[in-house]
């Protein structure tokens, strides 16, 4: 829910700006002196589980690539325009080998 300073910002043609990160939040500037915080997808596969399938490679490439015979996440934050396929790597995964936070 935005509130209404958020909107006030927008019908002045001021965008919403990230100014820093801290933890799994990201910290954005919607009005002068107002800042919001959402939350940070990260995600990461797990070497010892993984058993090279490529599926989430396949699925997700933004994301995720092969180093050797194991996926790895190569990205630190998810993009949000990438979230929800990096869901969908994250639950095809035949072992569970990948963690989305």
């Amino acid at each position: 829910m935005r509130s209404m300073w958020a909107k006030k910002a927008k019908e002045k043609g001021q965008e919403e700006k990230e100014i820093r990160l801290e933890g799994r939040y990201v910290f954005k500037r919607i009005y002068p002196g107002l800042y919001t915080r959402g939350f940070i997808m990260k995600a990461r596969v797990d070497p010892d589980i993984c058993i090279g399938c490529t599926l989430c490679t396949q699925t997700c490439p933004e994301v995720f690539r092969m180093e050797g015979d194991k996926a790895v996440a190569y990205v630190n934050i998810v993009p949000k325009n990438l979230e929800d396929t990096c869901r969908q790597a994250a639950q095809e995964c035949p072992v569970n080998a990948i963690t989305v936070e």
